[in-house]
Protein backbone atom coordinates (compact mmCIF):
# COMPACT_ATOMS: atom_id res chain seq x y z
CA UNK A 1 0.00 0.00 0.00
CA UNK A 2 2.84 2.49 0.85
CA UNK A 3 4.42 1.47 -2.09
CA UNK A 4 1.23 2.08 -3.82
CA UNK A 5 1.01 5.74 -2.27
CA UNK A 6 4.43 6.78 -3.22
CA UNK A 7 4.09 5.90 -6.80
CA UNK A 8 1.17 7.97 -7.05
CA UNK A 9 2.41 10.74 -5.31
CA UNK A 10 5.99 10.74 -7.48
CA UNK A 11 3.56 10.50 -10.81
CA UNK A 12 0.95 12.78 -10.10
CA UNK A 13 1.16 14.86 -7.02
CA UNK A 14 -1.13 17.53 -8.45
CA UNK A 15 -3.70 14.87 -8.60
CA UNK A 16 -2.90 13.72 -4.98
CA UNK A 17 -3.02 17.00 -3.43
CA UNK A 18 -6.80 17.85 -5.26
CA UNK A 19 -7.96 14.65 -4.39
CA UNK A 20 -6.99 14.17 -0.62
CA UNK A 21 -5.38 17.20 1.05
CA UNK A 22 -7.49 19.72 -0.34
CA UNK A 23 -10.52 18.24 0.88
CA UNK A 24 -8.67 17.67 4.57
CA UNK A 25 -7.30 21.64 4.31
CA UNK A 26 -10.51 22.65 3.19
CA UNK A 27 -12.44 20.80 6.35
CA UNK A 28 -9.92 22.01 8.38
CA UNK A 29 -10.51 26.13 8.17
CA UNK A 30 -14.46 25.26 7.92
CA UNK A 31 -14.20 23.69 11.02
CA UNK A 32 -12.02 27.09 12.50
CA UNK A 33 -14.32 29.09 11.41
CA UNK A 34 -17.29 27.60 13.50
CA UNK A 35 -15.73 26.11 16.15
CA UNK A 36 -16.21 28.89 18.31
CA UNK A 37 -19.43 30.63 17.68
CA UNK A 38 -22.90 29.67 19.86
CA UNK A 39 -26.28 29.30 18.38
CA UNK A 40 -29.85 29.63 19.66
CA UNK A 41 -32.97 27.40 20.55
CA UNK A 42 -35.94 28.74 20.12
CA UNK A 43 -37.82 28.08 23.16
CA UNK A 44 -41.07 28.36 24.24
CA UNK A 45 -40.55 28.28 27.91
CA UNK A 46 -38.43 30.83 27.64
CA UNK A 47 -40.61 33.28 26.22
CA UNK A 48 -43.17 32.58 28.77
CA UNK A 49 -40.57 33.47 31.64
CA UNK A 50 -40.13 37.34 29.54
CA UNK A 51 -43.69 37.31 29.11
CA UNK A 52 -44.67 36.75 32.57
CA UNK A 53 -42.30 38.58 34.30
CA UNK A 54 -40.72 35.54 35.67
CA UNK A 55 -37.12 36.33 34.79
CA UNK A 56 -34.29 33.89 36.49
CA UNK A 57 -32.44 35.90 38.56
CA UNK A 58 -29.31 34.13 37.80
CA UNK A 59 -28.80 35.86 34.83
CA UNK A 60 -27.18 40.08 33.87
CA UNK A 61 -29.98 41.42 31.75
CA UNK A 62 -29.64 43.57 28.59
CA UNK A 63 -31.22 45.40 25.82
CA UNK A 64 -30.57 46.18 22.32
CA UNK A 65 -31.60 49.08 20.50
CA UNK A 66 -33.39 52.19 22.46
CA UNK A 67 -34.68 52.20 26.14
CA UNK A 68 -38.17 52.80 24.88
CA UNK A 69 -38.22 50.33 22.54
CA UNK A 70 -35.87 47.62 22.19
CA UNK A 71 -35.46 45.79 19.62
CA UNK A 72 -34.05 42.53 21.43
CA UNK A 73 -33.62 41.56 25.47
CA UNK A 74 -30.90 38.89 27.04
CA UNK A 75 -29.56 37.47 29.60
CA UNK A 76 -26.60 36.41 30.37
CA UNK A 77 -25.02 33.85 32.57
CA UNK A 78 -23.12 35.47 35.20
CA UNK A 79 -20.03 33.03 34.62
CA UNK A 80 -19.87 34.72 31.32
CA UNK A 81 -18.73 38.46 30.37
CA UNK A 82 -20.28 40.53 27.36
CA UNK A 83 -17.24 41.85 25.87
CA UNK A 84 -19.01 44.09 23.21
CA UNK A 85 -21.15 47.19 23.68
CA UNK A 86 -23.85 46.57 21.03
CA UNK A 87 -25.78 46.00 24.36
CA UNK A 88 -26.74 48.08 27.26
CA UNK A 89 -26.76 46.39 30.76
CA UNK A 90 -29.77 47.34 32.80
CA UNK A 91 -31.39 45.77 36.49
CA UNK A 92 -34.14 44.11 35.32
CA UNK A 93 -37.12 45.13 37.50
CA UNK A 94 -40.91 43.95 36.64
CA UNK A 95 -42.04 47.46 35.79
CA UNK A 96 -39.64 48.25 32.92
CA UNK A 97 -39.49 44.70 32.05
CA UNK A 98 -43.38 44.92 31.28
CA UNK A 99 -43.26 47.80 29.72
CA UNK A 100 -40.68 46.18 27.28
CA UNK A 101 -42.37 43.41 26.48
CA UNK A 102 -45.91 45.56 25.54
CA UNK A 103 -43.42 47.26 23.10
CA UNK A 104 -41.80 44.45 21.82
CA UNK A 105 -45.28 43.14 21.07
CA UNK A 106 -47.39 45.70 19.91
CA UNK A 107 -50.93 45.28 18.77
CA UNK A 108 -50.64 45.66 15.09
CA UNK A 109 -47.10 44.58 14.35
CA UNK A 110 -46.63 42.39 11.52
CA UNK A 111 -44.45 39.48 13.71
CA UNK A 112 -44.60 37.80 16.45
CA UNK A 113 -42.14 37.63 19.42
CA UNK A 114 -40.19 34.47 20.44
CA UNK A 115 -37.42 33.19 23.45
CA UNK A 116 -34.73 31.42 22.27
CA UNK A 117 -31.80 29.86 24.76
CA UNK A 118 -28.21 31.32 23.80
CA UNK A 119 -25.91 28.04 23.45
CA UNK A 120 -22.47 27.85 23.47
CA UNK A 121 -20.63 25.84 20.78
CA UNK A 122 -20.90 22.54 23.12
CA UNK A 123 -24.94 23.15 23.61
CA UNK A 124 -24.62 24.41 26.99
CA UNK A 125 -26.85 27.36 27.59
CA UNK A 126 -25.51 30.60 28.97
CA UNK A 127 -28.73 32.76 28.24
CA UNK A 128 -31.51 33.61 26.99
CA UNK A 129 -33.32 36.13 24.48
CA UNK A 130 -36.20 37.21 23.59
CA UNK A 131 -37.31 39.75 20.23
CA UNK A 132 -39.07 39.59 16.97
CA UNK A 133 -35.85 39.13 15.48
CA UNK A 134 -33.39 36.30 15.06
CA UNK A 135 -30.42 36.81 17.30
CA UNK A 136 -27.13 37.83 16.03
CA UNK A 137 -23.82 35.83 16.12
CA UNK A 138 -22.78 34.35 19.56
CA UNK A 139 -19.03 34.28 19.39
CA UNK A 140 -16.84 32.44 21.99
CA UNK A 141 -13.72 34.11 23.20
CA UNK A 142 -11.06 32.91 26.06
CA UNK A 143 -11.91 33.97 29.52
CA UNK A 144 -15.50 32.73 29.71
CA UNK A 145 -15.76 36.48 27.18
CA UNK A 146 -18.77 36.64 24.37
CA UNK A 147 -19.36 39.16 21.91
CA UNK A 148 -23.19 38.61 21.22
CA UNK A 149 -24.21 40.45 18.14
CA UNK A 150 -27.07 42.60 17.25
CA UNK A 151 -30.46 40.94 16.05
CA UNK A 152 -30.90 40.69 12.32
CA UNK A 153 -32.51 43.67 11.25
CA UNK A 154 -33.72 42.55 7.98
CA UNK A 155 -37.40 43.09 7.63
CA UNK A 156 -38.55 39.76 6.37
CA UNK A 157 -42.25 40.58 5.52
CA UNK A 158 -42.97 39.39 1.99
CA UNK A 159 -43.44 41.82 -0.57
CA UNK A 160 -47.16 42.78 -1.54
CA UNK A 161 -46.94 43.49 -5.37
CA UNK A 162 -49.66 45.84 -6.86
Amino acid sequence: MKDKLNFALKQQPICFFIRFALPLLILSFLTACVANYGSYKRSRDVAKMFESLQVPNEYKYCYAGSNKNPDALMGLDRNYTLNNDLWKETDMDSSQLKKWINEINLVGSSSSSFGSFILDPNGKTIGIYYSKRDGGPVKMESGNQVVVFLPDSRDRRPIQLP
